[in-house]
């Protein structure tokens, strides 16, 4: 019988003790989260429309239950151009002010942050915009880059075709100006930027390059999707792809020269997809991005780059099927070594790994002239190494030699007997 009591006395403790953890558990948690179950938005004086230039108007979102432990919202803007779903006619900031920036409808999303999935929605409509025009087509943007009033234009649709005759053109930009692209926007032609703080971003450019006749390939404005001659510029997820498809001839996907004088950081190129720049003819070849400096007869002064200013540019763009994803041109510079920098950067990883392998044998295995010629090639090919991080460069056909001339000196090398 006392053990029966004990047993008792013993299961009684071990229940209680677990309450009481459990019990300790959910005061130490605390009472369960109170999540958004509907999120509205209203405007200020429920104003529906903003129809001045540049206007703004303020939103509010209301979050039920009044008493969710996570009120807060994230703001973002979807614009409706012919029912695609696209930013680019309003913006709006962390407290719920919209910008207007162009004509159009668009929907303003308040989203919960506590990770309910919970939404709210107004649709705006937004006219009267000066500043910014929505185009899509030729004659439409080619009216509004002549309008000075206009600072911002938002691509919709196609521009040109793959016609080689008549479908691509040639957009001159002159002033500072935004072209943004909705997600389908594809222009079939060119753009010379001729001024500072323009900014090019999320459009698809197909340039139509420059077609190779008989044995003659002219230079025109068609060779180039983006040609830029300005001392900064702002190229944001672009997509440039070669209308020469397998012809013969020359196309590049963006140039760069500079009026006064820059620095390739100058340039903000990132999240670019540039694509089959693949040609080649008599002493030229088609290149993705061509920095071109001190022509005799097409203006652009030094831009200072160093490498890893170029392994920058390389990194944040998605660069395939080029002939060169990059070069760096001097026309100053003699007998045609004219290539400051290209890609890709193996080219000197290559000069790197045969520097390493020649120090990494030994003097005494080898015959001495064949030991003496390795080492003047060591050493050119380590001044070459030294100067290719500076902001002055290295010609890459002195690289491309430096690494040959050493990887030969490596194999020619004979072992003592």
């Amino acid at each position: 019988m006392k053990k029966k009591y004990l047993y008792i006395s013993i299961l009684i403790v071990i229940l209680v003790t677990a309450l009481m953890v459990g019990c300790e558990g959910a005061l130490l948690d605390g009472p369960p989260e109170v999540a958004v179950s509907d999120v509205s938005v209203k405007a200020a004086g429920n104003a529906s429309t903003i129809a001045t230039d540049g206007g703004t108007l303020a939103l509010s979102a209301e979050v039920t239950p009044a008493d969710a432990d996570n009120k807060a919202v994230t703001w973002s803007v979807l614009t409706i151009l012919d029912g695609k779903g696209d930013t680019g006619l309003a913006v709006i900031d962390n407290t719920g002010i919209v910008t207007a920036e162009a004509d159009g409808t668009v929907t303003v999303v308040a989203t919960a942050k506590d990770g309910s999935g919970k939404f709210g929605e107004l649709e705006l409509t937004i006219s009267n915009q000066a500043s910014a025009k929505v185009v899509s087509d030729d004659s439409g943007l080619t009216n509004a880059l002549l309008d000075t009033d206009v600072t911002k234009i938002i691509l919709d649709g196609t521009l040109g075709s793959a016609d080689r005759n008549t479908g691509y053109a040639i957009y001159t930009i002159d002033r500072a100006l935004t072209i943004q692209g909705t997600a389908d926007a594809k222009v079939y032609g060119s753009f010379r930027v001729e001024a500072d703080d323009v900014t090019i971003k999320d459009v698809a450019i197909q340039n139509a390059g420059d077609l190779t006749v008989g044995s003659s390939t002219p230079s025109t404005g068609h060779r180039t999707g983006i040609y830029i001659v300005a001392n900064n510029v702002t190229l944001m997820n672009n997509k440039i792809t070669n209308g020469l498809g397998t012809d013969e001839g020359l196309s590049n996907a963006i140039q760069i020269r500079s009026p006064d004088g820059s620095t390739l950081s100058s340039y903000v190129i990132s999240g670019n997809e540039i694509t089959g720049h693949v040609q080649s003819v008599s002493e030229w070849t088609s290149t993705g991005l061509l920095v071109i400096q001190n022509h005799s007869s097409i203006t652009g002064k030094p831009i200072a780059a160093s490498l890893p200013d170029y392994q920058d540019v390389l990194n944040r763009n998605t660069l395939t099927g080029n002939a060169f994803d990059l070069a760096h041109m001097d026309y100053s510079k003699s007998n045609g070594t004219i290539y400051l920098f290209s890609s890709p950067l193996e080219k000197i990883t290559e000069l790197d790994d045969a520097i390493a392998a020649a120090k990494a044998l030994v003097e005494s295995d080898y015959t001495p002239e064949t030991w003496n010629t390795l080492a003047v090639k060591l050493a050119a090919a380590e001044d070459v190494s030294a100067n290719v991080a500076t902001a002055d460069g290295t010609y890459q056909p002195v690289i491309i030699n430096a690494t040959t001339a050493l990887q030969a000196a490596i194999a020619d090398l004979e072992v003592k007997v």
